[in-house]
């Protein structure tokens, strides 16, 4: 392969990077940059991470030179200067039925065995000064035709690459090669055995990360992975929608049609995405007129599931309740307006899952995203206009009157003056292209 001016760069980045890190005797060390790293440099990205490989190293000798073994590792992995990892080339191997049972080798582990054991090809080049691009398994090639693909059969051995499969497809809006697809067939049942934590960081990164987000959950359900992963999703595939209004065919459909449609205004804002994925998880196994409130209800469970931040549960009951609610804004009084947005966390995201709910049906249909952005920012403008301060000055004191009367009038003053002081924020609207 051809390197460009910004690959020798970014190439170059990394080799000041882990000499930066040597420590004492340190210059004969044989290193390369792994990974993701040479990953996203061949495809002409900035990498987030760098990750280094050392062979013909032991721990013994590691620690002579002066390098400190990162702790919690059941491998040897040491500290570069800038939080880069430095790891032992290594060898593993199944020991049991769970994600969690493999034995490491690092006796004499050459780089090639260290790369045989990687995920997909893409993953499994390396690179250092004097090799240059280490490629044995057409990684490149793989990378230049988008294309995902194992490297050997020993990825049935980790369930997780099943999920990590789907989310790098989703990431770079890749194909998934048919003979990794039937190997991800065979592994799906695996999945099960995944601790929910580490099923919530892919789905955070699918979200952070994806090109196409939707493709995470339509990869993992082909392979027959997405019930034993994100059983609240796959279950919405027994919710049919054949109302005049929903003719999607499925609940599935009609959520991963909101995820497209939120993504495309607010890309990958992951609490606004985890709104537009479970909003109406509430019909799963439930009645479907009173699915709100029964969502917000699951939420709870959810997050309890996966452990959740109780920012991310608080956005998900949210999006459950008040994309039903509030699509009738129009029909609601100031005094309820008020009482819904003044201390309101997620009022535009909200907005936008209104709006791509409607967008996400079919037929598709419309919503006036612009009269509900108007009555958000009434709401904003009265508070800002209007606070404690401003009430004292008039003569209320909550020592005087109590607490309790004192925000009563604070609430009565600012309802009263929504109108007066209302500053619309303008092209909002028209910034998102609605």
């Amino acid at each position: 392969m051809e390197l460009t001016d910004k690959q020798r760069t970014q190439l170059d980045k990394a080799r000041k990077r882990i000499e930066k890190s040597y420590r004492k005797d340190t210059e004969d060390l044989e290193w390369y940059l792994v990974g993701g790293a040479v990953r996203d440099i061949i495809r002409g990205e900035e990498p987030k991470d760098y990750d280094f490989v050392v062979v013909g190293e032991t721990p013994k000798s590691m620690d002579e030179r002066g390098y400190e073994r990162i702790e919690n590792e059941t491998f040897p992995v040491y500290q570069g200067k800038y939080n880069d990892e430095i790891a032992l080339a290594r060898n593993e191997t199944t020991t049991g039925s769970s994600y969690k049972d493999f034995q490491v080798d690092i006796d004499d582990v050459t780089l090639k065995e260290d790369l045989e054991r990687r995920d997909f090809t893409m993953n499994a080049i390396a690179w250092n000064p004097d090799r240059g691009i280490v490629d044995p398994h057409d990684g490149i090639l793989n990378i230049q035709g988008e294309t995902i693909q194992h490297v050997s059969d020993a990825f049935s051995e980790d369930p997780l690459r099943v999920v990590r499969g789907a989310r790098f497809a989703a990431r770079f809006d890749f194909e998934i090669a048919s003979t990794t697809v039937d190997i991800m067939k065979k592994t799906a049942d695996k999945v099960e055995s995944m601790h929910a934590q580490r099923l919530k960081e892919e789905l955070i990164k699918n979200f952070e990360e994806a090109k196409n987000p939707r493709k995470f959950f339509d990869i993992l359900a082909e392979v027959g992975a997405l019930s034993y992963s994100y059983p609240w999703v796959a279950a919405m595939f027994n919710v049919g929608t054949h109302e005049e209004h929903h003719q999607e065919g499925h609940l599935y459909e009609h959520t991963m049609r909101v995820v497209e449609e939120f993504n495309s205004i607010m890309p990958n804002d992951v609490g606004g995405l985890l709104m537009a994925l479970y909003h109406d998880v509430g019909k799963v196994n439930g009645d479907s007129k009173r699915h709100a409130k029964r969502g917000r209800e699951m939420a709870s469970e959810i997050a309890d599931h996966y452990n959740f931040s109780n920012e991310h549960l608080a956005m998900i009951k949210d999006g459950c309740y008040q994309h039903q609610r509030l699509k009738r804004i129009d029909e609601m009084n100031d005094g309820t307006i008020y009482d819904t947005f003044h201390n309101y966390g997620t009022p535009l995201r909200t907005g936008f899952l209104i709006y791509a709910d409607q967008r996400g049906r079919e037929p598709q249909q419309s919503y006036d995203l612009s009269e509900y952005i108007k009555q958000v920012h009434r709401v904003q403008a009265a508070i800002g206009s209007y606070g404690g301060k401003d009430l004292i000055d008039e003569g209320y004191k909550p020592d005087q009157i109590g607490g309790e009367k004192f925000g009563e009038l604070l609430r009565d003053k600012r309802i009263q003056r929504m109108d007066t002081t209302f500053r619309e924020l303008k092209g909002v609207v028209q910034g998102i292209g609605l």
